[in-house]
């Protein structure tokens, strides 16, 4: 799979609007009030968001299908790799937020270069 063109990179990267945006559970029925707008809130809402629902999320599938939905699919499948790890607690939250920082990484740099 190819990287995104800076256009794409750029989309994956945007802020959404509320119907857009990820909102965080502890269980079905039981909203946080951790939400994210953007690829970026959602690296800082993983820092922080109870443990609990970054399983909740992961079992289900919730943090993939939301950055398919921003256009990414690598990232997506990077982290449905992590769900089959089954790790827990903050070893998930931080080989999650190993995943996130690398990818918004690269998504920066191909924003940032000019087009040839």
């Amino acid at each position: 799979m190819q990287q995104p063109s800076r256009e794409e990179a750029a989309r994956i990267l945007a802020v959404y609007p509320d119907s857009q945006a990820f909102y965080f559970y502890d269980s079905v029925g039981s909203p946080t009030k951790g939400s994210a707008h953007s690829l970026e809130e959602f690296i800082e809402s993983i820092k922080t968001v109870d443990s609990t629902s970054i399983e909740f999320h992961c079992q289900r599938g919730d943090f993939e299908n939301w950055i398919k939905m921003l256009g990414d699919e690598i990232l997506s499948k990077q982290i449905a790799n992590i769900q089959k790890s089954e790790l827990k607690g903050n070893h998930l939250r931080k080989r999650l937020s190993q995943v996130l920082h690398l990818r918004y990484g690269v998504l920066k740099k191909i924003t940032k270069n000019p087009v040839i």
